[in-house]
């Protein structure tokens, strides 16, 4: 009876050692927070925004080169936390019109679709793989607001429309950083600064009276961004 107690507390006490290993390993997501790299050998900056949009889900906005893009929290173990690429769109689902014939793709609303981009973030947050490139050299905001000054003319980077925080304000994705004599973008007025498409206010989908489905707006192809700036509310 001893040894049967014994046995049992000794598995007890391995699954518990167990669960606390795996939990050690779990980097904790950096919510709120926006964190500046480079790469050794490179002037190029990046910036990764974490945080979790309306659905709840852990995201980040990362923006290098001029383009943002936004990344979904897949997996979190092995000391880091490895995110998949994904952009804002019209849905479709298949239905059947009429009893013969093909069935037709009609509109299912708006909603998030994957893609092959990645990106994963080490546990102590000082190296971030971007589809396989890795940024290792962690800068601080005035470093990277320089190289961006240098490299862009004083634009910090552009964002990618219909990406991102999903109903959060996104002219916080973008920083001008205004100087005497120095050029910088203006406000976008077909769409006053918005970003997004005026006829179906941004969500990429319109009712179609004839159909009685939501079908994909015609103006801006379904994307949900104006298409004068492209999403980015300002012009050149």
């Amino acid at each position: 009876m001893e040894r049967i107690k014994m046995k049992h507390f000794f598995l007890l006490l391995l699954a518990t050692l167990l669960a606390a290993t795996t939990y050690a390993q779990r980097a904790a997501f950096p919510a709120g927070q926006t964190l500046y790299f480079t790469r050794q050998g490179s002037t190029v900056p990046l910036k990764a925004l974490f945080y979790y949009d309306r659905e709840n889900d852990a995201a980040c906005d990362i923006s290098v080169a001029g383009r943002t893009a936004s990344y979904l929290l897949e997996s979190n173990s092995s000391g880091q936390l490895v995110f998949r690429g994904f952009t804002w769109g019209v849905k479709y689902k298949s239905v059947q019109i009429t009893p013969f014939g093909m069935p037709m793709m009609v509109a299912d609303g708006t909603g998030k679709t994957t893609n092959n981009e990645t990106a994963t973030l080490s546990a102590n947050y000082n190296t971030l793989t971007l589809n396989g490139t890795a940024y290792n050299q962690r800068i601080s905001k005035s470093r990277y607001d320089q190289l961006c000054e240098t490299l862009y003319g004083g634009r910090a980077g552009a964002i990618s429309p219909g990406t991102g925080h999903a109903g959060g304000n996104s002219d916080t994705h973008v920083e001008y950083h205004e100087q005497e004599n120095m050029y910088t973008p203006v406000r976008c007025k077909n769409c006053n600064g918005t970003g997004r498409c005026l006829r179906c206010k941004g969500s990429g989908i319109l009712f179609n009276p004839y159909s009685g489905e939501n079908d994909r707006c015609p103006a801006c192809l379904g994307e949900g961004r104006c298409r004068v700036c492209f999403g980015t509310g300002r012009v050149d």
